[in-house]
C-alpha cells in the first residue's frame, strides 16, 4: 500500500509541465502546420485570436508573443489540473502511462469541444479536418498527456524519496 503523500512542490511541477509540454506540442504544431502552408508567426497569431479576435494580424509581433504566452499558459493549466487529479487519485501517480494518455485524449476533446467554441478565434471549435484531427489526437496523447503524467509521477516519486 502506498503511503499517504501531500502534493509535491506544485509550482515547480507545473512549471516543468508547462515547459516540456509547451515545447513539444508547440514544435509539433509549428512543424505540422508549416508543412500545410501556415507560417509559425501566423500559427501563434491564430492562438492569440482566441483572446483578440480575428484581426490579430494588425497586432503584429504582439499577437505572436501573446499566442506563445497563451500556448504555454494552457500547458501549465493542463499540468496543474493533472497534478490536482493525481493528488485525489493516487493511481495516476503509479500508472502514469495509462493515466497520462487518457488525460491527453480527454484534454484534446475538452479543448476542442468546450474551450475553443467559447473563444473569439474564427472557426474555432468542433472537429477539424481528418489530418488535423489525427495529428491533434496523437500530439495530445504522446506530447501532452504522457509527458504530464511522467513529470507528475516523477515529482511524487522524488517527494517520497525525500529529494
Amino acid at each position: 500500500m502506498m503511503p499517504q503523500l501531500t502534493s509535491p512542490p506544485w509550482a515547480r511541477t507545473v512549471l516543468i509541465c508547462s515547459l516540456v509540454v509547451g515545447v513539444l506540442d508547440g514544435l509539433d504544431a509549428v512543424l505540422f502546420f508549416f508543412y500545410r502552408g501556415v507560417s509559425p508567426s501566423r500559427l501563434f497569431q491564430y492562438i492569440a485570436s482566441a483572446v483578440l479576435g480575428p484581426s490579430t494580424a494588425s497586432w503584429g509581433n504582439g499577437a505572436i508573443f501573446l499566442g506563445i504566452a497563451l500556448h504555454f499558459t494552457v500547458a501549465a493549466v493542463l499540468g496543474g489540473v493533472y497534478l490536482g487529479f493525481a493528488r485525489l487519485i493516487p493511481w495516476l501517480r503509479t500508472h502514469w502511462v495509462l493515466g497520462g494518455g487518457a488525460y491527453g485524449l480527454g484534454a484534446y476533446c475538452f479543448i476542442n469541444g468546450v474551450v475553443l467554441p467559447l473563444t473569439r478565434a474564427k472557426g474555432a471549435g468542433g472537429w477539424p479536418p481528418t489530418p488535423v484531427l489525427i495529428n491533434g489526437v496523437l500530439a495530445h496523447l504522446l506530447l501532452v498527456g504522457l509527458p504530464i503524467g511522467f513529470v507528475v509521477a516523477r515529482a511524487y516519486r522524488a517527494q517520497a524519496k525525500g529529494i
